[in-house]
């Protein structure tokens, strides 16, 4: 008889938003924010049972891309085998609760019902107002992170606004975070913040603290021997720690940042002008 495992959330990964890990839940799990909120705030919440291990191994990765910890609990101890990335520390008989109606296509976890698609921009506003407040959040989430979509943080204030304005309560905090403001720009790839023998790519500085989100702006610079040369753009960042960073997206330069690379570009021309004329 083949092994089998129960897949199990613990919760949301350390350095982690939990509002942006339930609105990427919320359409795969088909519960509202609220329900989704209680899963994650819940000790454990049991997903999946009666899997062998390769499919609940691929139901972890893909709920851990999605911010939570997720671990697998063999179902019959003497049969399981010994896989390290097998967690067995937490109890053997997880919260009593429904499974949740997911399912595996491919390589990647679906649920049963597609959302359904965003309205279309020339419906009546009386129809508008009549539509399920928790899919104009999901539409927002989707937006925020990027998720099957182009990220677009104007896009998404403007689902959450929709559903804000029905009493969303999610939605309401939501709209509350500095980056759907318009300021910020969605970001394709993180930059890079390598450096070889002191030179290279650094952040410097924090502005502009959120402490809904416990996020800030910071300064992405080319540094020279570890000195910050000249400013290149503008993020803002989620880090615990001081050294690893969440990037959620661009802002432009400050006025003081332009001004620096000006007087960056001025001594550089003048030890050009100065070197020739020698």
């Amino acid at each position: 008889m083949s092994a089998t495992y129960k897949v199990v959330i613990q919760g949301v990964k350390e350095g982690q938003l939990q509002d942006q890990v339930v609105g990427t839940l919320v359409p795969l799990f088909n519960r509202s924010a609220e329900q989704v909120r209680a899963m994650l705030d819940a000790p454990e919440m049991l997903i999946k049972r009666g899997v062998d291990f390769p499919t609940a191994k691929k139901y972890q990765e893909e709920l851990e891309k999605r911010g939570c910890v997720c671990v697998l609990i063999p179902e019959n101890q003497q049969q399981a085998p010994a896989y390290a990335e097998v967690h067995t520390s937490m109890a053997s008989n997880p919260t009593p609760i429904p499974v949740l109606p997911i399912q595996l296509r491919g390589n990647a976890i679906q649920r049963p019902e597609k959302v359904s698609k965003p309205p279309a921009s020339d419906r009546s506003s009386s129809q508008d107002q009549q539509a399920n407040p928790e899919s104009h959040f999901a539409f927002g989430a989707k937006y925020e992170c990027g998720d099957g979509v182009p990220q677009d943080f104007a896009k998404a204030a403007m689902w959450y606004r929709r559903a804000a304005s029905q009493g969303h309560a999610l939605a309401q905090r939501k709209l509350q975070h500095p980056w759907l403001d318009g300021e910020l720009k969605a970001i394709k790839s993180t930059p890079s913040l390598s450096t070889i023998n002191g030179a290279g790519f650094k952040l410097y500085g924090s502005s502009d603290y959120d402490p809904e989100s416990e996020s800030f702006m910071t300064t992405h610079y080319f540094v020279f021997l570890f000195i910050p040369i000249f400013p290149i753009s503008r993020y803002r960042v989620i880090s615990s720690d001081g050294y690893s960073y969440r990037f959620i997206g661009k802002e432009k330069l400050r006025k003081a940042d332009k001004i620096h690379i000006g007087i960056v570009v001025a001594i550089f021309l003048a030890m050009i002008v100065s070197g020739s004329s020698h």
